[in-house]
């Protein structure tokens, strides 16, 4: 196997979502996957961690994180209390208005150098426009862990969001 190969191999066991394929998501540029990885996982890999739930997750979290994702986990509950809270691809998730796919309501995740929240509306036009400059792809919004927070913009998100799923 070359060392791509497990290269890939390792980081979609860190990633513990759907497989990042050199040969699909980068047409086939190994080197290009090889940079994203490094890029997102800072180099470092080992297999991924499972948690049993939201606590051991923030407590399994860097020392420094901790305080901010218990923030973000009040700020979810506050905005969305009747939400369900679990784990699923190994970061803390949560279900809101139906189950399965159709209740994917937001997950989050901490990395070495940002805060990663996953966010599924209905319509784009929920999200307010200000996460604009924190929007990475599709349903992910990344928040680098050198500036403050915006808690009350995710929290605006999130509430427009479940209003989203109510109506």
């Amino acid at each position: 196997m070359s060392p791509l190969s497990t290269l890939h191999e390792r980081a979609s066991r860190v990633v513990g979502m759907a497989t990042i394929n050199p040969w699909i998501n980068f047409n086939g540029n190994a080197e290009e996957a090889f940079t994203f990885y490094k890029s997102v996982f800072g180099g470092e890999f080992g297999p991924i961690q499972r948690f049993k739930d939201v606590n051991t997750y923030i407590a399994h979290s860097p020392k420094e994180v901790q305080p901010i994702l218990k923030k973000l986990r009040q700020v979810i509950k506050k905005a969305v209390p009747k939400a369900n809270e679990r784990i699923s691809y190994s970061m803390p998730f949560y279900e809101y208005g139906g189950t399965g796919y159709k209740g994917r309501f937001v997950y989050f995740a901490a990395f070495k150098k940002h805060i990663s929240l996953f966010i599924v509306p209905q319509h784009t036009a929920t999200v307010p426009a200000q996460m604009k400059k924190y929007h990475v792809s599709k349903a992910t919004y990344r928040f680098p862990l050198n500036e403050k927070f915006p808690f009350a913009l995710v929290e605006k998100t999130i509430k427009k969001m479940r209003a989203e799923r109510d109506a």
